[in-house]
């Protein structure tokens, strides 16, 4: 399992909780390629910003993608943004 509650829901894709600094590290290790965070700006209050969270994941080696989305404000244009980004 890669972090403590992480859900698992097929070969190539686990959800979670905001990884902390140290945990991107053990991601990384793991073999995690991307990291996807759906989190609002104003949801945020976490010990990385999402810019500062996008620089991290890159020097690990790995792609970031911040996708802020609230299920009151999904849009069908952002809902196919992620699917493209979930296709590379």
């Amino acid at each position: 399992m890669l972090l403590k509650t992480s859900i698992q829901l097929s070969e190539n894709i686990t959800i979670g909780p905001q990884p902390t600094f140290i945990e991107f590290e053990k991601l990384a290790k793991q073999g995690v390629k991307s990291v996807i965070n759906l989190c609002l700006k104003e949801e945020l209050s976490y010990e990385l910003s999402p810019e500062e969270e996008g620089r991290r994941v890159s020097e690990l080696g790995m792609k970031y993608l911040h996708f802020p989305s609230s299920l009151s404000r999904l849009q069908v244009e952002r809902v196919n943004e992620f699917l493209t980004a979930m296709d590379k």
